[in-house]
C-alpha cells in the first residue's frame, strides 16, 4: 500500500510543472470557456495555451469557425494541393479559398502563424461566407503599417477597422509577431460573436440636402440597429434617435442630420444589427463628400452681386433686399426677393409675356441654387412697403386685406404681398392672377 501511495505521489509531482502551461492564462479563461460552449475548439489547442499556434492548428480552428457561422460542414474535395500535409481541415480551408500555402506546393503546417497571416485568413473566411462584408473600409493608421506585407495590407485594415485584431499601446500592429493558442482562441471567439449575427447589407448614404443624408440598408429581422458616423474613418460617433439612444428600428430609409462639418468633408456610416443581445459586426456605407454648396449667407451675397434686379416691360426694377429662409435643421427652403413701391407699380403694369419671362428667369435661378444647396428651393418676389394711412387702394389691385398689417405701437400700416412664386421642382408658377405652366 505504501509503495502504491508513493508511486501516486510521484505521478502527481511530475504533473505539477505542467499545470500552468496546461491551463489558460487568467485573462483567457472566459474566452476559452466561450469557445468550448460555441464548439469552436480542436483537441490540439486545448493544452499548452501559452504556446504559439501553428498554421495548421489555426486552419483547423478557422474551419470550426466556418461551420459555427454558417451551420454547414466544409466539404473535403478530392485531391491534395500540398506536399507537406494531408490534414483534411487544411485541404478544406484551401478548397474554400481561406489558405493558399507558401508556394511550391507547400503549406508549411508546423510554422507558427503570424498576425498578418491570421488577418488574411479571417478576411478570406468572411469573404467566403459573404463577399459583401469585406469590401475596403477606407484608410487606417498604424506606426508600422509600412512593415505589413503588400498582400495583407487591406486585410489588416479590415480587421483593424472592425476591432477584430487590435494594435498595441504604442500604435503598432507587429504583423510578423506570432500568436499564442489562447490569443488565437480569443480572436476566433471575437469573430464568431461579431458575425454570428451578420451585419446589415447594402448600407447606402445619399446626400439629399446641404445638411442631411438619407441612410438605408436591408432589413435582416434584427430587434434593432445601431448607427454611427465618421468624418475620418477612424473616430466614430453615435447617431441618436429622438429619445437620445443609439437604438433604431428599421425603415426603408431615414434622414440623418449633418452637424459640425466643413465643406468638402467626407462622411461615412456604419450600422450593426442587435438581436437577443447579440451585436453584429458593422455594415459600412459608401463614403459621401459633403457639398461645397452655398450657405444662407452665401446665397444672399450671391444675389446682391449677380441678381440685383428684374426686368419688367423693358424697365429694370431693383430689389430692395433679400431674405433666405431655413428650416429648423438649417436646410435652405425658400428665398424672398423684395421690391419697393417703384417695383410694385412696374409689376402691376406688366403684361403676361413679361410675367412669364420673369417666372422663367426665377425658375432657372431656383434650379441653379438647388445644385448649390442640394435641396429644392422656392423663390418668391414680394412687395413690401409701409404707409401712414390705410392703403385701401391696394385692395383694388388684388391685394388681400390680411397682408396689410397695422402696427399699433408705431401707428404704421405694413404691406407684405407675394407677386410671383416659382419652385425648383415644379413647372407651375403662381402670380396673384392665378397659377400657370411655363
Amino acid at each position: 500500500m505504501k509503495k502504491f501511495t508513493m508511486y501516486l505521489l510521484i505521478a502527481i509531482i511530475m504533473l505539477i510543472p505542467n499545470i500552468s502551461m496546461a491551463s489558460p492564462s487568467q485573462w483567457a479563461d472566459n474566452e476559452v470557456n466561450k469557445a468550448k460552449t460555441y464548439d469552436l475548439l480542436t483537441p490540439k489547442v486545448m493544452m499548452n495555451y501559452q504556446q504559439s499556434i501553428t498554421r495548421e492548428e489555426f486552419a483547423e480552428l478557422v474551419i470550426k469557425l466556418y461551420s459555427g457561422l454558417t451551420g454547414r460542414q466544409a466539404i473535403l474535395p478530392n485531391g491534395n494541393p500540398f506536399r507537406d500535409t494531408s490534414n483534411p481541415e487544411v485541404i478544406k480551408a484551401h478548397y474554400l479559398g481561406i489558405v493558399e500555402g507558401v508556394g511550391g506546393g507547400f503549406f508549411d503546417p508546423n510554422s507558427n502563424i503570424t498576425r498578418e497571416q491570421i488577418a488574411v485568413m479571417f478576411y478570406r473566411l468572411l469573404k467566403t461566407i459573404d463577399s459583401g462584408y469585406v469590401y475596403d473600409r477606407g484608410t487606417y493608421e498604424l506606426k508600422d503599417k509600412g512593415t505589413i506585407s503588400s498582400w495583407a495590407v487591406n486585410e489588416v485594415g479590415f480587421l483593424w477597422n472592425n476591432s477584430i485584431i487590435k494594435g498595441y499601446e504604442d500604435g503598432t500592429f507587429r504583423p510578423l509577431r506570432n500568436t499564442s493558442r489562447e490569443e488565437a482562441i480569443a480572436l476566433i471567439v471575437r469573430v464568431y460573436e461579431q458575425y454570428l449575427l451578420l451585419p446589415p447589407k447594402n448600407v447606402t448614404a445619399t446626400i439629399v440636402s446641404g445638411l442631411r443624408v438619407n441612410l438605408q440598408w436591408d432589413d435582416n429581422g434584427s430587434d434593432y440597429y445601431r448607427v454611427y458616423e465618421s468624418y475620418d474613418g477612424v473616430n466614430w460617433e453615435d447617431i441618436l434617435d429622438p429619445y437620445g439612444r443609439n437604438v433604431w428600428d428599421w425603415y426603408p430609409e431615414f434622414s440623418v442630420e449633418i452637424l459640425g462639418y466643413e465643406k468638402g468633408d467626407i462622411v461615412q456610416y456604419k450600422v450593426s444589427s442587435v438581436k437577443d443581445n447579440v451585436v453584429s459586426a458593422f455594415g459600412y456605407s459608401n463614403m459621401v463628400e459633403l457639398p461645397e454648396g452655398m450657405s444662407a449667407e452665401d446665397l444672399v451675397n450671391h444675389l446682391w452681386e449677380y441678381y440685383p434686379s428684374m426686368n419688367v416691360n423693358g424697365i429694370v426694377v431693383p430689389f430692395s433686399y433679400y431674405d433666405v429662409l431655413v428650416s429648423a435643421d438649417g436646410t435652405v427652403t425658400s428665398i424672398h426677393l423684395y421690391v419697393g413701391d417703384e417695383g410694385f407699380e412696374k409689376y402691376i403694369q406688366s403684361d403676361s409675356i413679361s410675367r412669364v419671362n420673369i417666372a422663367r428667369e426665377l425658375r432657372s435661378l431656383s434650379l441653379y441654387y438647388r445644385e448649390q444647396t442640394l435641396t429644392d428651393i422656392e423663390i418668391m418676389v414680394i412687395y413690401s412697403s409701409s404707409y401712414e394711412e390705410n392703403p385701401d387702394f391696394l385692395e383694388e389691385n388684388f391685394i388681400e386685406p390680411q397682408v396689410i398689417y397695422f402696427d399699433d405701437f408705431e401707428g404704421i400700416y405694413y404691406v407684405w404681398y407675394p407677386l410671383i412664386d416659382v419652385f425648383s421642382y415644379s413647372s407651375t408658377y403662381f402670380t396673384w392672377y392665378g397659377s400657370y405652366n411655363f
